[in-house]
């Protein structure tokens, strides 16, 4: 449920139209994160700190600064150009990435081979870390 909650303040924060509206919905989100954080089984002071930190100091800097410019409604066009010749392919391939990565996790592609030693040296995790997700 904070997952979802997280998501939908995300949501909220892009899709309004008035700053101090998208500065509580990043205040929505921070809070639930550290929420998620307690459910992960981190330590109290790592969601107490996302709170202080992000929702309390850091939002208070955003919300000072969008009074201090005196921002008002955003103005909105029909749609950006720049959106359409660059937003659209640059979505349509983070989708095939996704599709790769979903397909190369359910068993249909195969992982790149790794080769597995029994020595245990300081390279040996990041190198195989980079063959994997940076194929040359």
């Amino acid at each position: 449920m904070l997952a979802a909650l997280a998501v939908l303040g995300a949501v909220s924060l892009i899709l309004q139209s008035h700053p101090i509206h998208s500065a509580l919905s990043l205040i929505l989100v921070m809070v639930s994160l550290a929420g998620l954080y307690l459910l992960m089984g981190a330590e109290l002071v790592i969601a107490a700190v996302q709170i202080i930190v992000y929702g309390g100091a850091v939002m208070v800097l955003f919300i000072f600064v969008i009074m201090l410019l005196n921002a008002g409604v955003e103005e909105r066009t029909n749609f950006s150009k720049l959106a359409a010749f660059g937003g659209v392919p640059l979505a349509l391939a983070l989708g095939c990435i996704i599709a790769a990565a979903i397909a190369r996790s359910s068993g249909h592609l195969a992982p790149p081979a790794v080769k597995r030693s029994d020595e245990f040296h300081p390279g040996a995790f990041d190198a195989a870390v980079f063959r994997i997700c940076l194929p040359v």
